[in-house]
């Protein structure tokens, strides 16, 4: 996959992992928070950037997210980043040598530096120390950057324009590899099956088929 194989499934990692979505205040539970089941999680392979090894994954969650007031959905960036760009920060980790904070947290900074399979923002944010790194969304409410590592002024962010591709071709292979070989495809070439007779559109611009509208079939009830 373009020098990016699929190297492995981490059946047994998938089995004991849970994601929460609707999380604002990691200090209470609120009615918008729950818990959701990974089915399957799929890696790319280190690959060395700048500044350490880095891997991106796709998780399979049991059920599908609709949008709703506390969980929403952002496109993958396509394009490429330059030099001054603005950048949201998210994340619950320590800001600026504070404690973490339980409320989730947003910063604004810019693009300092540009490499190959990543980029840096400088000053301000610091969103991510202790936590791994929070999202980095660009101007245009993409999602530029993924999982950083923070120093003392600098945090490296995987530039995720750079595996559109490699994610494209997981997802729809993924897709494709479920469907029984005795049954015809039932979704169009252009687009993915999530649940049964139920399919997702490409944009020809992007790559980001869970953030479309339902356009074949009916949504099950």
């Amino acid at each position: 996959m373009n020098g990016l194989p699929i190297t492995s499934t981490l059946a047994g990692v998938a089995q004991r992992t849970k994601i929460k979505v609707g999380e604002y205040n990691t200090s209470q539970q609120d009615d918008n928070e729950r818990w959701i089941t990974v089915t399957e999680i799929i890696t790319f392979g280190y690959q060395f950037g700048h500044c350490c090894y880095h891997d991106i994954a796709l998780i399979r969650l049991a059920e599908t997210l609709t949008r709703t007031e506390a969980i929403d959905f952002i496109p993958l960036d396509a394009g490429a980043l330059i030099l001054g760009d603005p950048i949201t920060i998210l994340g619950w980790g320590k800001q600026a040598g504070a404690p973490r904070n339980p409320i989730l947290q947003l910063g604004q900074t810019h693009v300092s530096q540009l490499y190959p399979l990543e980029f840096a923002t400088q000053g301000g944010a610091q969103i991510g120390g202790g936590d791994s790194g929070g999202p980095a969304v660009a101007q245009y409410n993409t999602l530029a950057g993924a999982s950083s590592s923070v120093s003392d002024t600098t945090s490296y962010y995987v530039a995720i324009a750079h595996y559109r591709q490699q994610i494209e071709e997981a997802i729809v292979a993924q897709s494709r590899s479920r469907q029984p070989v005795d049954q015809p495809d039932p979704c169009p070439s252009h687009t993915v099956e999530i649940e049964p007779g139920i399919c997702l559109e490409i944009e020809p611009d992007h790559y980001a088929p869970i953030y479309l509208p339902i356009i074949y079939g009916e949504p099950t009830r």
